[in-house]
Parts: C-alpha cells; sequence; structure tokens
C-alpha cells in the first residue's frame, strides 16, 4: 500500500452482498463450514494438518477500524476488538491473517512485554486463524535490532502452531538495502565505492554536498550519511532508475514485463548492478535468516516483496515461499497485466511457491460489488496461474484515514457492515491450489557432470530440495577432486555455489573450500586458516572455536622447504594419536597443509593447521566420545566468519 498505509465467476456475482453487522451467534453459524488452514510446505505446497494440499485464503490486518495501524499503542490495544475481528475474519471463511510488528510492539518485547501479542495469538488459536507475523513494520536501520527482535519472538514461540509463517519486512525497496547498517566485517556491495566505476556517475563526488542541498538529494539521501556514503547512494540509486526507465520501454517493446528485462542479454549492461543487488539482498537476508533459523528451524520464512525485481533475485531461493504485491487497475486487463508479472516473478524461482500476499481495489471509486467480483477474478486468476495463495488488502475498512482510496480497500466496513467480498470469499474458502507437487527425490543424486546434495542448504527438508551441486562444469573438475580427496566424509557436503575468491573460482564444503588453480589446471584447498589469520579473526577463533592462533613462522624465513616442514611437523609430537591421524592421509600435506599451532585446553587438545583444525576430546562430547579425534568444519567456519559471501551460501533450485 502506498507509503505504508497505504470458471466461478457467474456463480460468485449471484452470491447475495451481506448487510449485516457479525456478530458472535453469528461467528458461530457461519464457523460450521470453515475451510482446513495450511500449516506447513510440503514438496512446493501449503498442506493442512492432514498434509492434504490447500490453497492460502487470506487477509492483511491493521487492527480495528477506529485504530488501524495503532492497534499496539498502549491505551489503543483491545483484544475484545481484536476478538471480534477475527470472528469476521472466520466468519469469511479465511485461514490466515497477516499482521504486523509496529514500533510500539517492538518497542513492548525489547523490554520484556510479551502480553499483546501472547493475547493476540491466544485469539487466533480460539478462531482456528493461522498468523503471518511481518516483522520490521517501522523504520529500523540496523539489522542486527531487526534479527534481535526476530530472534526473540522465534524464541518464545518455537514451534508454536498459531504462526504460519514470520515474513522479515513489508514491501523492502532498494534504500532498504543500501542504506541499513549491516554486522561488523559484512561486506555490502551497494554500498562499495568501486560500485560507481562500474555503473557510471550521476553525482560527481565534489558535487555531492551541493546535491544534497536540491530537493531530489534531500528526498533521497538521508543526514545521517557521510559525504562519501552519500556519494555512493545517490549513484547507485540514479543507477537503478536508469535500469527501471530502460526496463520499462524494453518491455513495452517486447511486450514483456521489467522482470523479463533483468534475466535478458540485453540488459547485459546493468550486470554489476545486478550482481551488486542480489550480493546485497542476500546479505540483507542472512543475519535475519539466521536469527530464527538458529532457535526455531523449521518456521517458514518470507519477504513481503513490492518490488518485483527484489521478488525475482536468486538470493529469494533462501526463503521458504515468496510473497508478491500487486494493486492492478480495476480492470480486466489490469488483471491480466498483474498475472503477467505475476508469472514473470514465479517462472524465476518456478519451484519456490509464490503468493499475492497484497491485492485490491479500493471502493473509494468503485461499488463493492465491483470490487468483489474483480477481487474474485484475482484470486481465481492466482490459482489458476499456479500461485500458492492470495491474501486480500485489508479487513476492515479506516474510516478516519485522510486518504480516500487508502481508507476503502475492506472486507468490512468502519462498522463492521459486511461487503459482498464476504460472501464471495466464502464461496471461494472451497478452492483447490492447481500447483502439481515436486518429484519426491533422494537427499543427494547425480547429475550432468557431477552430483546434487541437499543436506546442507540449510533449509528444511521436504520442501522443495534445493542444495548444491558439485560438478565438473567449465572444465573446473571440482567433482573429480571432491571424490578423490574422500568426498563427504572427508569434506563434508556442499555448502556454497562457485563463486569468486581473489581472482578464483571456488565452491564451499563443510569441511574445506576448493579452488581451482587455471595456472597449473588443478584443484587445490584454500588454507582457511591462513586466511582468517590475515582476516584478522584469530582472537574469534581462540573465544568461539577454541582454535589457537598460529606460532611464529619467521624462523622459516630462508630455511629449505624440508626443514620448513620438519620444523612444523615437530608440533605434533605432543599428542601420538594426533600425529598418527595426520600423517595417515597419504597426501596430508595437500589435505591439511602444515601444522600452525597446538594447544591444550580443559576439553581438548587442538591442533591447528593451514587448512583444518584436528581435535582430539578429552570429554564426551554430543558429536564425539571423549578420545575421539574430530575435524573442524573448517567451511562452515569459514562460512562464519565471513570468507563465503552471503549469496554464495544461498542454496540452488533442485535440478
Amino acid at each position: 500500500m502506498l507509503a505504508r498505509r497505504r470458471k466461478l465467476i457467474f456463480a460468485l456475482a449471484a452470491l447475495p452482498a451481506l448487510g449485516v453487522i457479525l456478530d458472535s451467534d453469528a461467528f458461530a453459524a457461519s464457523n460450521q463450514a470453515t475451510v482446513s488452514a495450511p500449516v506447513n510446505l510440503a514438496n512446493g505446497r501449503f498442506v493442512d494438518g492432514s498434509g492434504q494440499p490447500v490453497f492460502l485464503l487470506g487477509v492483511n490486518y491493521e487492527g480495528p477500524a477506529d485504530r488501524a495501524w495503532q492497534m499496539w499503542d498502549d491505551g489503543k490495544f483491545d483484544s475484545g476488538l481484536i476478538g471480534r475481528d477475527f470472528d469476521r475474519a472466520r466468519a469469511a471463511n479465511l485461514s490466515v491473517l497477516r499482521l504486523f510488528v509496529q514500533q510500539s510492539l517492538a518497542t513492548d518485547l525489547q523490554n520484556g512485554n510479551w502480553s499483546k501479542l501472547d493475547q493476540v495469538l491466544g485469539l487466533a488459536d480460539q478462531r482456528a486463524l493461522k498468523l503471518i507475523l511481518t516483522f520490521g513494520d517501522y523504520p529500523e536501520i540496523h539489522l542486527a535490532n531487526l534479527a534481535a527482535i526476530e530472534a526473540a519472538v522465534a524464541t518464545r514461540y518455537r514451534g508454536r502452531s498459531t504462526i504460519l509463517a514470520y515474513d522479515l519486512k513489508n514491501e523492502p525497496h532498494l534504500g532498504d538495502l543500501g542504506l541499513s547498517e549491516y554486522p561488523s566485517g559484512a561486506h555490502v556491495a551497494l554500498q562499495d565505492p568501486s560500485l560507481v566505476l562500474q555503473v557510471g556517475q550521476s553525482v560527481a563526488r565534489s558535487d555531492v554536498a551541493a546535491y544534497r542541498s536540491t530537493g531530489p538529494g534531500q528526498s533521497s539521501i538521508p543526514k545521517r550519511l557521510s559525504d562519501d556514503q552519500a556519494y555512493v547512494y545517490a549513484n547507485v540509486l540514479a543507477a537503478y532508475l536508469r535500469f527501471l526507465d530502460q526496463a520499462d520501454s524494453w518491455a513495452s517493446a517486447h511486450h514483456a514485463t521489467i522482470v523479463d528485462y533483468f534475466f535478458s542479454p540485453d540488459s547485459a549492461s546493468f550486470n554489476p548492478l545486478k550482481n551488486a543487488l542480489n550480493d546485497t539482498y542476500a546479505a540483507w537476508l542472512q543475519p535475519q535468516l539466521a536469527a530464527i533459523r538458529a532457535v526455531d528451524p523449521n518456521r517458514l520464512i518470507t519477504v513481503g516483496q513490492i518490488d518485483p525485481i527484489i521478488a525475482s533475485l536468486p538470493a529469494n531461493n533462501w526463503l521458504d515461499y515468496r510473497t508478491l504485491h500487486r494493486y492492478p487497475t480495476a480492470s480486466a486487463a489490469g488483471i491480466a497485466d498483474a498475472m503477467k508479472l505475476f508469472d514473470a516473478v514465479k517462472a524465476t524461482l518456478p519451484k519456490k511457491p509464490l503468493v499475492l500476499g497484497e491485492f485490491g481495489f479500493s471502493n473509494a471509486t468503485l461499488s463493492s460489488q465491483q470490487s468483489a467480483t474483480l477481487e474474485a477474478q484475482m484470486v481465481i486468476a492466482v490459482r489458476d496461474h499456479g500461485g500458492a495463495g492470495a491474501l486480500k488488502w485489508m479487513l476492515n475498512d479506516f474510516p478516519q484515514g485522510f486518504n480516500a482510496r487508502e481508507n476503502n480497500f475492506g472486507m468490512y466496513q468502519g462498522d463492521g457492515t459486511a461487503k459482498p467480498i464476504v460472501a464471495t470469499f466464502r464461496a471461494l474458502g472451497g478452492l483447490q491450489p492447481a500447483i502439481t507437487a515436486l518429484p519426491s527425490r533422494p537427499a543427494d543424486y547425480p547429475v550432468r557432470e557431477g552430483h546434487f546434495f541437499s543436506q546442507a542448504s540449510g533449509m528444511a527438508p521436504g520442501r522443495d530440495g534445493s542444495g548444491f551441486a558439485v560438478t565438473n562444469a567449465d572444465g573446473i573438475p571440482f567433482w573429480d577432486t571432491f571424490q578423490r580427496l574422500g568426498g563427504v566424509p572427508a569434506l563434508g557436503y556442499p555448502a556454497s555455489r562457485r563463486f569468486v575468491q581473489d581472482g578464483f573460482v571456488v565452491q564451499a564444503t563443510q569441511k574445506a573450500i576448493l579452488q581451482w588453480q587455471p595456472g597449473s589446471k588443478q584443484v587445490a584447498l584454500v588454507n582457511i586458516f591462513d586466511r582468517l589469520h590475515d582476516a584478522g579473526q584469530d582472537g574469534w577463533l581462540a573465544s568461539a572455536r577454541q582454535t589457537p592462533p598460529p606460532f611464529d613462522t619467521s624462523p622459516d624465513t630462508g630455511k629449505p622447504w624440508s626443514a620448513v616442514v620438519a620444523r612444523h611437523l615437530a608440533l605434533l609430537d605432543g599428542n601420538a594419536q594426533i600425529k598418527a591421524r595426520f600423517l595417515a592421509e597419504s597426501d596430508w600435506l595437500d589435505r591439511f597443509g602444515l601444522p600452525m599451532a597446538v594447544a591444550d585446553y580443559p576439553t581438548v587438545y587442538v591442533v591447528r593447521a593451514q587448512r583444518a583444525v584436528l581435535q582430539q576430546w578429552k570429554v564426551n562430547v554430543p558429536w564425539a566420545k571423549a578420545g575421539e579425534i574430530t575435524i573442524a568444519n573448517g567451511g562452515d567456519v569459514a562460512k562464519e566468519a565471513g570468507l563465503v559471501p552471503p549469496s554464495a551460501m544461498v542454496p540452488e533450485p533442485a535440478p
């Protein structure tokens, strides 16, 4: 909605309008024929509690009609009014409500006050409603703060069936990605000054101060930015606007959409911008997804997108399902155009469910019967085009608002009188999804030139089969090397896509990073722990991973290679069992690199090598018995330390 305030047709048209105000008796009578609510995703479709596929039909909710966008405020929160609204939603045969964490609720949660949200979840439980909870429906530039709220909510309601899904943010735009403050150490491609050299300069660095005093500068550049930061953002924004302008022209000429242009070779000149956008979106998603999945790994997660380009980025495969918002013009042609864009977005990740998360037609200019007919057409079109569900904007009109159009999207008038759309949705409640279930596949299987693994995707199993392929594609024999080095037992499961690091094509596994060296036409393992030392991560490794810093290598200078090797191997003499395990590898130098440090901690004896860390445990731990030797997941450590870009960690769609 604006600025965040924002066949079956003949039978539907014949349904009577409900010109009544619902009370609890009316709710009880209408509740007899309610439809099953979705509870999870399985094989690419929403399913109910018995595992049967369902079409998600729901509504957005901003609070009672007299206090929309204020429902969480002290003195405004009224569980009785909210309960009556939930009765109305159920009376319309809806099973899902999307509601929003706004500033006042976020403040309560930060202060440990869960009373309001607990009550709302209880009201939903009483009516067998499922909730999609949208975070960050307020200005917040610090991703760490958003992630903290998300983690707190996910922890409190871990496994609670009331919540169908978490929505990370309502309608993120380029500014949300380019202007957020990211966790320390994160590379944010849209904030990198080198990007300006690639996308072109619209505002010179010397002109930034003057530009910021102009109308466009004041409206687009936050005051908190330094002039250097403003220079980058002003030029990135200008480049994105140029892209959108050219995308519109191209789409019109080709009878296509701007999403088609994004993936067309005709937009190749914008590739640096497109890549930076996807990389930054992945960096924006990663800490939020990690915060939730660390405590509630099976919870569905989505993002409510209004920008179809952001909705189509490859990084969206990290989500469990995607959500798109569209408000077409009030005509069959308008609906057709909206569905054309819906189809284009869906085609970018065809196996990932796509929900129309906001749609509707305002009664400021249309009769309530006309809007009901158009909204029915929209829902059926979404179903027929393979969409997974639709959520109307919104449950109630907002009579006290200042914008007539925005005030009149409700299913119910401000006084609670039902509009014709209520009867229409009652009929639509029986819609069955048209999505074909994804084929059942094993956890890993052969693919062209290699093998596909889903085990380290980070996604809950059984939803869409995403993962990572290890292949010999493009003449780079990662798959051959993976097998030669011992496969999964030695290297763990693949844990990233291919990506470029320091000019080399690389791919991470749980325990290592494979690196293609074109000069020698060989695949080697990256010296992960040397790179972490160079990145200043020794302190973090010691405190978080019980891994000692490397010893002084200056005595190696000038010595023959054999003497250097002997000096490093001498570090192993303090633990005969680890030494035997280390040297048991016929190619131990390729596999582990040189020993770099040892440490005898209270619970574990550790050898740090260039490419691996070996641990002999003194006590029983969940992953090993006392006396057992394990090899730390070096690739996972590299990911956690930022050596692997977030976009490379996004799982690939199953082939």
